[in-house]
């Protein structure tokens, strides 16, 4: 996970301060096969390797099947799959024994539109908790994908019957931090993370896709969850010498000149538009195109204050 200098709440005191900084890392993609109990067995070994936190994916209830845990279905409560609330209790005892932190994966803004959920198939629960059209039944969808129904957690209410689960873990000392999943889901996120600190999250890190020279922006968090490291990484192991061959090869597969498909690139990186001076037709035609007009964002997504 990626830090930065930034403005910070109260200091963490209590169970949270005693284990000391974070070191590093280790994630654990939760499942059915393995849970609460397979994790504890791994804490001694984690722990030689120098780290300082458990990373886990979402804890809370998902979708039967789900092999990732984002799906969503009751965040009201630890998934029964994982081992429960019990199961969870003796993973966070066995990483106190060893010195270790735990910072949990939580998903704020989706559900998944199943009939295991009890927020879903009550139709005044629906109406309060989710975007959705009442004549049609068309609700707002996480992304592009039907099953994944949008939260109103902007709604106090709404923020409250959802979170109260998550929050009472780290009120008690169970969870140290959060990783808050795509913030770019969020209406408002700076109002959403504003209300995570004001009910005693201190530690949170946000997967936020940050283009090339974008900032942070000033929101109460450690820092990113770190693809813009990882990208920095990677392009150590990419040899410049194959980019030409492979827009060659896009070009025979697609028949498609890539440089009229890259203008969002063009439009963040100044001086690769100084390299195709010739395509600002295309840049300016994109910006009629009310379809078009997306790709000419300087961002992933703009959110409120930005405009």
């Amino acid at each position: 996970m990626a830090c930065r200098p930034q403005r910070r709440g109260p200091a963490v005191t209590g169970v949270a301060a005693a284990r000391g900084p974070m070191r590093a890392t280790y994630r654990l993609q939760l499942t059915g096969s393995f849970g609460f109990d397979q994790a504890r067995e791994l804490v001694p070994y984690l722990s030689a390797l120098g780290i300082s936190h458990l990373y886990l994916s979402p804890i809370m209830q998902a979708r039967e099947g789900s092999s990732h845990g984002y799906a969503v279905v009751d965040p009201a409560s630890v998934s029964r799959e994982l081992g429960g609330e019990q199961g969870f209790r003796r993973l966070v005892g066995t990483a106190r024994d060893a010195g270790m932190g735990v910072i949990v994966d939580f998903v704020p803004h989706h559900m998944a539109a199943s009939d295991e959920n009890p927020y879903w198939n009550d139709q005044q629960r629906r109406r309060l908790v989710f975007d959705t059209h009442p004549a049609s039944g068309w609700h707002r969808r996480f992304f592009t994908i039907d099953d994944l129904v949008g939260v109103r957690v902007e709604d106090p209410e709404v923020f409250e019957q959802t979170h109260a689960k998550i929050v009472a873990l780290v009120e008690e000392g169970l969870v140290d931090g959060l990783r808050i999943d795509h913030p770019d889901g969020l209406a408002d996120p700076g109002a959403y993370l504003e209300r995570l600190r004001e009910r005693g999250v201190e530690l949170v890190w946000v997967e936020k896709i940050l283009e090339t020279g974008e900032q942070l922006r000033d929101w109460p968090v450690q820092g990113t969850t770190g693809y813009e490291f990882a990208n920095d990484v990677t392009a150590l192991f990419v040899d410049p010498r194959g980019e030409q061959p492979l827009s060659d090869l896009y070009r025979r597969l697609t028949g498609v000149s890539q440089g009229d498909e890259l203008w969002a690139l063009n439009l963040v990186d100044p001086d690769n538009r100084r390299k195709r001076p010739g395509a600002r037709p295309a840049v300016t035609q994109a910006i009629r195109d009310p379809g078009g007009a997306r790709v000419a964002l300087t961002t992933t997504r703009r959110v409120r204050g930005d405009l």
